[in-house]
């Protein structure tokens, strides 16, 4: 073991808090408990069970959970008290359905009150809670249920139910339970039979289970995406949540039974577990849950009634929540914009001053710049309230978060990933630097492996909320290891004056055939800034070859059902194109026609940023329109709305290689 790592062995009482016998800080098996690392000890080990069990016998009666069928309901609150009670009838209903410790329970559906009970109802039962994206293909279902030899799977409704029908004969499915809409399978429990399954379990019965219970035992499994293969499934230890929700909670500055949160993103990713379900076991947070479409265009209507006190956005969101200002900002003329500049360069100054800590509280040009302009701005995004701005899960422009430190809004960014249980460095507003990711932290520590000549090289970090390891995967579990002590993140950083800078994803790295290693995302996001009205995303491609070209996708319509992209342009791509004098209205125009002018611009915005790029090697040479948006939708895009690079250049070979065939 590592000399230099003190290892927690202590037994702090008994019961669930009791760490179990381990040797290894490793594991690929759900019943085998692992060797906690380095912390502070200022957060002794506890199950999290413990942790919701303390909620409970300090303040029972705070609002947990909100919720409501339609838009328009009224919201229906469930108290802390209820919901715990709730949470243990679903773990006797799935002791009395045969579930036993360390065995997985399969969540698959949008967030929702049963989808949180169901989940801690499997861990308080001495079980796995595990969730499935709703938009996996029957197929991946497939390998997810037989690869956790999950015997129980929960489902929201009759079409997610089908994707698992579908799959289950060659499964050893014992029971599937749904939790929404009526129940037309006889076979299938709903959500109130499911309820009262565990009538009979004695209390004695759980208790017995709640005590088996341990910080270093497996709590969680969290799928990757499983891009280029099939996914991996990383263990997340009751210790690795608990641990790092305390410290985390710590260390942003939210206020004990003061937050609410609005939990939208899918919650079989762990920054949705991590913020929606385990922090406000800790903190008392009241979550309110948006409407299925909160993606295709509901999200701001819940922000405006939920007004939340934080609130946590992946970039493409943040991003859509700046197009939809930029669409009144282009409105304005006069004096309105006049007034509005001058907000937006008061604000800009104020909150650059409180990251060096420079900021006076009572700023009076701030404060009329809040009451004449940005007040009502965060009014309308349903932010007026809101205290704590986070963006994660993918990179974020720097062009986004000066847009919305120029709305009065210090968007700091939060760096992690499913193998560190979610956030390992975390961006405040009071000591931020733009771009960075956060300072080092004494205990959650990070550095860089192999630095190049300009200082970069792979994140490494440690710490008690690094996982477990990935289920049934040894060889893999160790390549995700430099050593016992540190995780390899797969992340080129740098570090200045402390702050942690994302500058890549090791493996999107471009080395093109001269060997020259370009960071795609830096240069995409130049291309896209230099036409921000016209092009929605964007890839570039150039791994082996001799040059670099890039795909392109135009700002367009979505259908309101789906969520998939339209062929019409959007109100604000056809303003663009007026007022440069092209009269294209659909994508279908611009390419058959090779609209001209749209042509030009691109070629003009190419040029403009191939003068920021790093070298000659990193300018773009070609490029092409495709025929439709990337979208969640039609898998460009993964749950998170990050960019699923190898599932595009499948999909558009052949564009790819007539890029290619005449230089």
């Amino acid at each position: 073991m590592i000399d230099e790592i003190e290892t927690i062995r202590d037994v702090w009482k008994d019961g669930p808090d009791t760490l179990c016998p381990a040797d290894s800080y490793f594991s690929s098996s759900l019943d085998q408990p692992v060797l906690l690392r380095q912390g502070t000890d200022k957060y002794k080990p506890m199950s999290i069970y413990t942790m919701f069990k303390n909620l409970i016998d300090e303040n029972p009666f705070h609002y947990a959970l909100a919720y409501k069928k339609n838009l328009n309901d009224d919201w229906i609150k469930i108290t802390f008290n209820d919901y715990w009670k709730m949470c243990h009838r679903a773990a006797k209903s799935f002791i009395q359905l045969g579930l036993q410790p360390s065995e997985c329970v399969c969540i698959l559906g949008f967030n929702a009150p049963q989808w949180f009970i169901a989940h801690l109802g499997a861990i308080i039962a001495g079980g796995v809670g595990c969730g499935i994206y709703t938009t996996n293909s029957v197929e991946q279902i497939e390998f997810i249920l037989k690869d956790c030899k999950a015997k129980i799977v929960v489902v929201e409704n009759a079409a997610l139910l089908k994707k698992v029908v579908n799959c289950s004969k060659s499964l050893e499915i014992s029971k599937i339970i749904q939790y929404s809409g009526e129940v037309e399978n006889t076979h299938v429990l709903s959500w109130n039979e499911f309820m009262e399954h565990g009538i009979d379990v004695c209390d004695s019965d759980l208790s017995f289970r709640e005590k088996t219970l341990a910080p270093n035992k497996c709590a969680s499994l969290i799928y990757t995406s499983g891009t280029t293969g099939n996914p991996k499934a990383a263990m997340i230890s009751h210790d690795n949540i608990t641990y790092l929700v305390r410290y985390m909670c710590g260390a942003s500055f939210l206020k004990k039974y003061e937050e609410r949160f609005i939990s939208y993103l899918p919650l079989s990713h762990i920054a949705a577990q991590l913020l929606d379900i385990f922090a406000p076991l800790n903190l008392g947070i009241t979550v309110y849950f948006a409407q299925p479409d909160a993606l295709k265009g509901s999200l701001n209507d819940t922000m405006r009634q939920v007004r939340p006190t934080y609130f946590f956005g992946v970039p493409r969101v943040w991003e859509k929540i700046q197009e939809k200002v930029q669409s009144n900002l282009n409105n304005l003329t006069g004096i309105k914009l006049s007034l509005f500049q001058w907000a937006q360069k008061v604000a800009s100054q104020k909150i650059k001053a409180s990251f060096k800590g420079e900021s006076s509280i009572c700023d009076p040009s701030f404060v009329a710049a809040k009451i004449l302009v940005l007040n009502k701005v965060h009014k309308l995004l349903g932010l007026d309230k809101c205290r704590v701005f986070y963006s994660g899960a993918a990179p974020i422009t720097k062009e986004t978060l000066d847009f919305f430190i120029n709305l009065g809004i210090p968007l700091c960014e939060v760096y992690g990933m499913s193998e560190s249980t979610g956030p390992h460095s975390i961006g405040t507003a009071v000591a931020n630097k733009v771009t960075s990711v956060g300072l080092l932290r004494q205990f959650n520590r990070s550095k860089l492996r192999e630095k190049n000549a300009e200082g970069c090289g792979e994140l490494l970090i440690s710490g008690r909320h690094v996982f477990m390891g990935y289920l049934n995967d040894e060889e893999k579990t160790k390549e995700a290891f430099e050593s016992e002590e540190w995780l390899r993140t797969g992340d080129e950083a740098k570090i200045i004056n402390n702050y942690i800078f994302i500058t890549g994803r090791l493996k999107e790295i471009i080395i093109t055939a001269g060997g020259e290693n370009i960071a795609p995302v830096p240069i995409e996001d130049n291309l896209k800034n230099e036409l921000p009205s016209l092009i929605s995303n964007c890839m570039l491609i150039g791994d082996k070859k001799k040059y670099l070209v890039i795909l392109i996708t135009l700002k367009c319509k979505l259908n309101p059902e789906t969520g998939e992209p339209l062929d019409e342009l959007n109100t604000e791509c056809i303003n663009y194109l007026e007022s440069i004098n092209s009269t294209s209205k659909n994508i279908t125009d611009i390419i058959d026609n090779k609209d001209p002018i749209v042509y030009k611009a691109i070629e003009e915005g190419l040029k403009n940023a191939n003068k920021k790029a790093p070298s000659r090697a990193a300018n773009i040479q070609k490029f092409f329109i495709l025929p439709r948006d990337f979208s969640l939708a039609n898998g460009e895009l993964g749950p998170t709305l990050k960019l699923r690079r190898p599932i595009v250049a499948k999909m558009y070979t052949d564009v790819i290689e007539s890029l290619y065939k005449d230089n």
